[in-house]
Formats: structure tokens, sequence, C-alpha cells
């Protein structure tokens, strides 16, 4: 697709926010679909303070058949073909970056999960600083958050579900 298609009407361009108020920077900004789930008039000039009114993602496909895998996984989840217990499994992950803002909001939608769950979801949380942190040639890592939710995703999912192809490449894990 990519090598076939370089005529950039091809492609759906993300929507970046600036919630900073000076200028664009790696804090205060994101990029987001929510501007394209924005579907009532007069929505779109205050994105951050709307709500989308549908749900948006996207799936990275480069060639037809990896689309095609991507569809395939999809149907099978709405047609509930690997219904099981892992599908009740949520995974809050914060890093220690930006002075702890993404584990304080990780563990702020964790609470709101809790309350809200009626004990239907099992949760379970990863912060990356109650791990110890290694010296690398790159910087600093943390083996130990990339081991644990790695090993909970090889034997809890089965092979056909959406998140599996993303994960094997990132956990380097081999099709079940």
């Amino acid at each position: 697709m990519i090598g076939r298609r370089q005529n950039p009407d091809d492609y759906l361009l993300a929507y970046e926010q600036d919630a900073s108020n000076y200028s664009i920077g790696t804090v205060n900004s994101y990029i987001t679909d929510d501007f394209y789930a924005l579907l009532d008039d007069g929505e779109g000039e205050a994105i951050v303070r709307e709500k989308p009114d549908l749900a948006t993602g996207r799936m990275v496909a480069i060639t037809d058949e990896q689309a095609k895998v991507l569809v395939d996984k999809v149907e099978r989840y709405l047609s509930n073909v690997d219904a099981g217990e892992w599908k009740n499994n949520v995974v809050m992950l914060g890093d220690d970056g930006d002075a702890n803002e993404h584990m304080e909001d990780a563990e702020r939608v964790a609470k709101e999960y809790q309350q809200g769950s009626n004990d239907r979801l099992n949760l379970s949380k990863i912060y990356w600083d109650r791990y110890n942190r290694v010296p690398s040639a790159i910087g600093y890592t943390y083996p130990m958050v990339r081991q644990q939710p790695c090993a909970t995703w090889k034997k809890a999912l089965p092979s056909s579900t959406i998140v599996d192809t993303e994960l094997r490449f990132k956990c380097r894990m081999k099709p079940l």
C-alpha cells in the first residue's frame, strides 16, 4: 500500500492537539483521531472539552494481506469466537517521566475502573517506578516492566485477538 500509493490524498491525517496554549511540545500536545469522531454540528473548535460520538482507532497494515489479518481478527472479536476471561483483564501502565504525571493518570483511571466495574474487571497495574532501573547503552531501561506483561499476555491471549499481532512483535513472541 505505501509502496504503491504515493498520493497524499490516500492517507488519513492525524489531528495534533496543542493543549499548552503556547506551542506544540511533547508534554502538552498529543495526536488523536477524536477530531473525526466529533459528529455534532458546531463541534471541533474546542476538542479538549468535547466528547467524541464514537470510538476511533487505527490498525496499521502495509500490505493487503496484513490488512486482511487485522480485519479478520476484528470480525472474530465482534462475533465473540474467542470468548474468555482475557476480555475482562485490564492492565494500567504508567511510566516515571514527566514528574510521574502518566503514572498518576493511570492510577486515577484505575480507581474509576474499580468503582464502576462491580468486580467484573481483573485490574493489574504496571508502574515503572515500582521496578529496578537498569543502565544500558541507550540509557536506563526497566527489563521487568517489559517481561511482566509479555509473560502474562503470552499465556492469556488467544492467538486470534486483535492485540496479538503487535504484542508478538514487542514481546518477541512466536505464534502460539
